[in-house]
């Protein structure tokens, strides 16, 4: 037995048998399949082999292992089986270990001992009639000459033309051999000549056709016997010759046949409203947070989304399948095709396997989100990024590490507070009694759920509560969290915010302006004379325009403003909470900021900071905010505290 899986786009194999009766996939580097990505746990899955039988035991993964779209703790495989260790597929294989891959896999099995097959012997010569014994064994199996004589006539003319024209006795069923026959005419016939009549016993002579009664006066009687052929007076120049009568025959014509009608055409479907269009591009936020966009060819293949390299739209996102879906043209429409993902392909939240998209749908793979747009122009498809809305997940550049997260709620002293996760808190408890995140409610159970921090992957699960679980009014078992998303245990509410790696650190004083000089000095020293005002959206829109200000002292002040009402919320931000929103300004150097420009139609949020006669202001336009990590967190904290202010 073997197991397979691909990494990097090259097939991987270690052997699985009583050799090597025990696999463990996972990250750590002691493991026969080493797969070095963030949704594989350490120690993922062990695979063992028992007298033939093959079993896969998860090992408390994070991400889970899956067969056939279904979570396992233990399972039996059989051959052809996938398994899906955190989105690495592994195929269970009959045969030996081929290559090692990355894998720490058995080596390779030796050299085959088998002996080289023995060269063909070259064929018999045509046993005689005085030496065969046995005379059925002629018609049973025919010498090889005789077989010969069954291919095409002109290469055996051309073999004629090479070797003397002798007939050989065995090969005649004549006691002498019959003179050298003429070649016969191109024209005559229908049979591959000579040849061909004697590979085989000779048939009776075919009567010659009769032939039309205005043909007869001018042949004559040139199409009788006579000649040389020397068997009983057949000639064979009269047989196969110009004027044996198979030259000038055709078969009798088929009845004419009425043309059938043809089908009526079936009605074109409806056109969806992107048919019209030129183009369709697929509109996106990737992993560095960049808005994105990619056309579907109309002549090409479509567009592939997964994890896996080769995937046009490639996402690190744990919750969309190696290879999720596809997006392409079937003649006038765009179809998407789910490729049996895990967690499903949907469009406008309704989960299809095959379906058509129009302009303004949303495409989500797992909890990845694409918007289609058909344009007309490209100029049409970049204002539909001022549509779309903000982004909802971003991430750190490649060369940063692992991001942490930012969990903010409100506490039992009804102070808004926080609690980072990353490489200095990998698990987390939450419930009423000893949690690290302790919320003492009566809906709210001593040890409730447990959120683990794996490699940049935040994942939550359900400690069998009687009450539940929830990610944005979901109810969960074991699930993958990302920005922006809200856990509800019981009446709380933990706002996850994504935040930069812990190697994040603030601009060194060579690269700092003097300005940013004395605003590290405000950050570090956080007096109470130090004020936050935060401003995001604008009065009109759907939640309204939040003016935030958070004071030095922990006072805070929502105000909610719309086209209807002026709404005002004040609240208390603790200690540890200010500081996050410090150390956060601070990463970003402000109020250092690259040159970015806001786009038409744009109404970016602003932080304003005020340190008695100092004050600074920075506008985070989307441009600024794709660029830097640093004011991204800020933006993406002060949000979070908005909402828990509102909804309060």
């Amino acid at each position: 037995m073997e197991l397979v899986w691909e990494e990097d786009g090259r097939s991987n194999s270690v052997e699985l048998g009583p050799s090597q009766p025990e696999v463990m996939l996972g990250r750590h580097k002691d493991c026969a399949i080493y797969v070095n990505r963030p949704t594989v746990s350490r120690r993922h899955a062990l695979f063992q082999w028992n007298n033939g039988q093959v079993t896969v035991t998860d090992q408390q993964s994070t991400a889970g292992t899956f067969i056939d779209g279904r979570k396992i703790d233990r399972a039996r495989l059989s051959v052809g089986t996938e398994v899906n260790c955190g989105g690495v597929v592994v195929v269970l294989n009959e045969g030996v270990s081929r290559s090692s891959g990355r894998g720490r896999s058995a080596p390779e099995p030796p050299p085959s001992r088998r002996a080289p097959p023995p060269e063909p012997e070259p064929p018999a010569p045509a046993p005689s009639r005085r030496n065969l014994d046995d005379l059925d064994a002629l018609f049973d199996d025919p010498p090889p000459s005789r077989r010969s004589r069954g291919g095409d006539s002109g290469s055996r003319r051309s073999e004629r033309a090479e070797r003397p024209s002798r007939v050989d006795p065995d090969d005649f069923f004549s006691p002498s051999a019959p003179e050298p026959l003429p070649e016969p005419s191109r024209g005559g016939g229908r049979g591959g000549g000579v040849d061909d009549f004697f590979s085989s016993s000779a048939p009776e002579p075919l009567p010659e056709p009769e032939a039309p009664r205005s043909e007869r006066r001018s042949r004559g009687g040139g199409g009788g016997g006579g000649g040389g052929g020397g068997r009983g007076g057949f000639d064979p120049d009269a047989f196969f010759g110009s004027d044996d009568g198979f030259d000038d025959w055709q078969p009798p014509p088929e009845p004419r046949r009425e043309p059938e009608p043809l089908p009526e055409p079936e009605p074109a479907p409806a056109p969806s409203r992107g048919a019209p269009h030129m183009a369709c591009y697929l509109l996106y936020v990737d992993d560095d947070g960049r808005e994105a966009e990619v056309q579907v060819p109309r002549d090409g293949d479509p567009v592939l989304i997964g994890r896996r390299s080769g995937a046009t739209i490639k996402v690190h996102n744990p919750s969309v399948s190696g290879k999720h879906c596809t997006i392409g043209w079937a003649d006038d429409q765009v179809v998407v095709r789910d490729l049996g993902s895990s967690n499903g392909t949907f469009i406008n939240n309704e989960r299809v396997r095959r379906g058509g998209v129009e302009d303004g749908d949303v495409v989500r793979c797992g909890r990845f989100d694409l918007r289609v747009s058909f344009v007309a122009h490209k100029a049409v498809a970049d204002a539909e990024y001022e549509e779309w809305g903000d982004d909802d997940d971003w991430a750190d550049d490649q060369d940063m590490g692992p991001p942490r997260y930012h969990l903010i709620w409100t506490s039992d002293r009804k102070e808004l507070t926080s609690l980072t996760m990353g490489e200095n808190e990998r698990v987390l408890a939450v419930g009423s009694q000893g949690c690290e995140l302790s919320i003492e409610t009566r809906d709210v159970e001593p040890e409730h759920c447990e959120l683990n921090w794996d490699e940049g992957v935040l994942v939550v699960t359900d400690l069998r509560s009687e009450t539940g679980t929830f990610v944005n009014d979901e109810s969960i078992e074991d699930e993958s969290v990302r920005n922006g998303d809200v856990i509800v245990v019981g009446r709380a509410r933990i706002h996850v915010v994504r935040g930069c790696s812990s190697e994040r650190k603030p601009p060194s004083p060579e690269y700092r302006s003097e300005q940013a000089d004395v605003w590290i000095r405000h950050l570090d020293n956080r007096s109470e004379d130090l004020e936050i005002l935060f401003i995001d959206g604008e009065e009109h829109d759907e939640g309204g325009k939040h003016e935030l200000s958070i004071w030095g002292n922990g006072e805070s002040r929502l105000e909610i403003i719309t086209d209807a009402q002026k709404v005002s919320v004040t609240g208390m931000v603790d200690r540890d909470l200010r500081r996050l929103v410090y150390e956060s300004l601070a990463r970003a150097g402000f109020p250092d900021t690259p040159k970015n420009k806001v786009r038409a139609g744009e109404v970016p949020p602003e932080i304003n900071l005020f340190e008695r006669r100092d004050e600074a202001r920075v506008v985070l336009s989307k441009a600024l905010v794709q660029r830097s990590p640093g004011y991204h967190e800020v933006l993406e904290i002060l949000r979070a505290v908005c909402a828990e202010m509102a909804a309060a």
